[in-house]
């Protein structure tokens, strides 16, 4: 606002008005009250009338989904008709993204105050419905019926989107997708791959595959932390002219065989007065050097699968990690005391006893199944390709003479740093990799298949608010829409019918699946063998309310 009073100026208005004569603003839907004035000074309507400046703005109502973060799209009607009397409008009704198909579910989520979109393509695939026991069995549909649209209509897994209301939703369909090998992106976030918890384990089996590997010695030399800090690895990166894994492991003393072979006895260190260290310190670095050459021999000595949890295991990872959440919320209980929390009560402060510990709990149990998962992923990788991983499948052939097994670690590192590489530039958009998005992330996007899972009430919709006229509804509405619309001819809805995270016996379906099946759309619903054991289980309470959710009207209508 301070700047905006500052462009009010007559010398900033004059200044913009000899840089600026034609302004284009697009999704201006979007747009909050700040902005709308900036548009306004940049171009006054008496500039507009007299030719001077010219004016296009590019919007549709029907897909205002950020009115949570100040939005109005309310501009984009009566407030411009007023601002500017001679504004002229161009309706594009026109739609050749979507099926008609796509285009009658969307209309009937939206309701009767939506823009009648005129579909010009043809009837497509009908709407797929799928009632699931929980997150855990629809990411695992999730995974398969991509690899089904990859079978059976050849649909790219670049073309392949999966949208979720909110970010916790990910980490099922993420598992799924990793469980069964399908590359995928996480727009805006981190994937599987990119987690700290799993780059510092994989650098932990790049080093135990070569422990010369510098860049890999180098992030996990202290994680978890093991008291060798910089002025230890400064001393050691001197002593090896410039390397620490040289100084750790000279080239003088390799492993029997090369790097293919099994592991030498542990060498003394270089003298440890010559480099500077104490005997404690000194004491410290030779428990790591143990512990490097003890995994390289275990990689030598075992199915990658097991390698990888002895790693977890014999580095004490995962309590590390948990002592580590430990320091963080004494830091957070510390900063709170000493009245750096902001606008704290008494009543927000944490406390060691309930927030710490669990957060403590919360963190080892997230990086327990993360781990786990990556160790999942190694077994299922072995059984496809003995001894060591499918190397044929990840294209990589076996040098004559040179250990199979090791071998099948290398493509398994290198299909896991290539699944793990960042969004964005050419490189994600040279990878058919599956999208993983929030819904308001995937606006402007378009795909093959969509996949929606986590239809039920209270996600999507979310939680209705107190006092606001059904505006939050209507918002959800337009959300819904936006998200079906990004398809172009499949488009999957599923329906878990529990959660762990909510203490609910049950889950409803969302309304908007009954307003679908009440408007006549194509749709084929699915009840899967999980979902429909676990049904003779609910309580007739929670029996009688999913039957009044059928009967769910639009409270803002």
């Amino acid at each position: 606002d301070e700047e905006l009073r500052a462009w009010e100026s007559e010398a900033a208005r004059c200044a913009l008005s000899r840089r600026f004569h034609h302004i284009l603003v697009d999704e201006f839907q979007d747009t909050n009250a700040t902005q709308y004035e900036l548009v306004k000074l940049l171009a006054p309507v008496d500039s507009l009338q007299k030719g001077r400046r010219s004016l296009f703005l590019v919007g549709d109502p029907d897909q205002a989904i950020y009115g949570w973060r100040g939005a109005i799209p309310e501009q984009l009607g009566e407030r411009l008709r007023t601002d500017y009397p001679d504004l002229k409008v161009l309706t594009l009704r026109d739609n050749y993204r979507s099926s008609s198909t796509i285009l009658a579910a969307a209309r009937a989520v939206l309701g009767p105050q939506s823009r009648r979109l005129r579909p010009m393509l043809p009837h497509g695939p009908a709407l797929r419905l799928h009632s699931v026991l929980g997150p855990t069995e629809e990411g695992e549909l999730v995974a398969r019926q991509i690899r089904r649209l990859q079978a059976r209509h050849g649909v790219p897994l670049s073309e392949v989107a999966v949208l979720v209301r909110t970010h916790a939703q990910t980490r099922a369909i993420e598992e799924a997708l990793v469980r069964h090998r399908i590359p995928y992106i996480v727009l805006g976030g981190r994937t599987f791959w990119q987690r700290k918890e799993v780059q510092d384990v994989l650098a932990y089996l790049r080093l135990a595959l070569a422990p010369w590997d510098g860049v890999a010695l180098r992030r996990i030399i202290n994680v978890p932390k093991r008291g060798l800090g910089p002025a230890t690895l400064a001393k050691l990166e001197a002593a090896g002219e410039g390397s620490i894994a040289r100084a750790l492991f000279p080239p003088a003393w390799p492993l029997e065989g090369g790097v293919e072979g099994t592991v030498a006895p542990t060498l003394p260190l270089l003298d440890r007065g010559a480099l500077g260290l104490s005997a404690a310190t000194a004491k410290k670095v030779e428990a790591f050097r143990a512990l490097a050459l003890g995994l390289a021999a275990a990689l030598r000595s075992m199915p990658l699968h097991d390698a990888l949890a002895h790693i977890v295991e014999a580095t004490g990872y995962l309590d590390g990690a948990k002592d580590a959440a430990a320091e963080d919320n004494d830091e957070a209980v510390a900063d709170s005391k000493d009245g750096r929390a902001v606008g704290a009560t008494a009543e927000d402060l944490p406390s060691a006893s309930s927030t710490g510990e669990a957060k403590e709990e919360e963190t080892a149990v997230t990086l327990r199944r993360r781990l786990g998962q990556l160790v999942e992923v190694a077994r299922l990788a072995g059984e496809a390709g003995a001894p060591g991983l499918p190397v044929a499948d990840l294209g990589l052939e076996v040098e004559s003479g040179r250990d199979e097994r090791l071998e099948g670690v290398r493509a398994f590192l290198d299909s896991c740093a290539l699944d793990a590489a960042p969004d964005g530039g050419e490189a994600a958009a040279r990878r058919d990799s599956v999208r993983v998005s929030t819904m308001h992330a995937a606006k402007g996007l378009e795909y093959a298949a969509v996949f929606v899972p986590g239809c039920v009430e209270g996600q999507i919709p979310s939680p209705p608010r107190e006092n606001d006229g059904g505006a939050a509804l209507r918002e959800e509405r337009r959300l819904m829409y936006v998200s079906l619309t990004r398809a172009k001819q499949h488009l999957t809805l599923l329906c878990p019918s529990s959660d762990p995270r909510v203490s609910r016996s049950f889950l409803l379906p969302s309304r908007f699946i009954k307003e679908l099946e009440d408007s006549g759309c194509v749709l084929e619903r699915t009840e899967h063998e999980d979902s429909e054991r676990r049904a003779p289980h609910r309580s007739h309470r929670a029996a009688a309310r999913y039957q009044r959710s059928r009967r769910l009207n639009r409270p803002e209508e």
